[in-house]
This record gives C-alpha cells, sequence and structure tokens, in this order.
C-alpha cells in the first residue's frame, strides 16, 4: 500500500508541475506579443517625431 500512495504522489507532483509550465509558457507568450506591440508602436512614434523635422 506505500508504493501506491508514493506514485500517487509523484503523480500529483508531476500534473502540478506540468500545469504551472504550461501556464508559464502561456504568459510569457502573451507578454511578449504585448512588448513587442509597444515596441513597434514606440518606434513608430520615434520615426514620425523624427520625420517632422
Amino acid at each position: 500500500m506505500k508504493m501506491n500512495k508514493k506514485g500517487q504522489g509523484l503523480t500529483e507532483y508531476i500534473t502540478l508541475l506540468l500545469l504551472v509550465s504550461v501556464i508559464s509558457i502561456i504568459s510569457a507568450k502573451s507578454l511578449g506579443t504585448t512588448i513587442k506591440s509597444k515596441i513597434q508602436q514606440a518606434r513608430e512614434h520615434i520615426n514620425s517625431d523624427l520625420s517632422m523635422n
């Protein structure tokens, strides 16, 4: 019986680790897309300000 509980605990740990990993990857991709968009907007504003001079 001890091995079943130990295996169950390991399975729960791996499941939790996978869930946290997937959430982290999705969050990083979303944040990266947002940052890329903000940098592009800043670049466009800078270029438009430079072209006005």
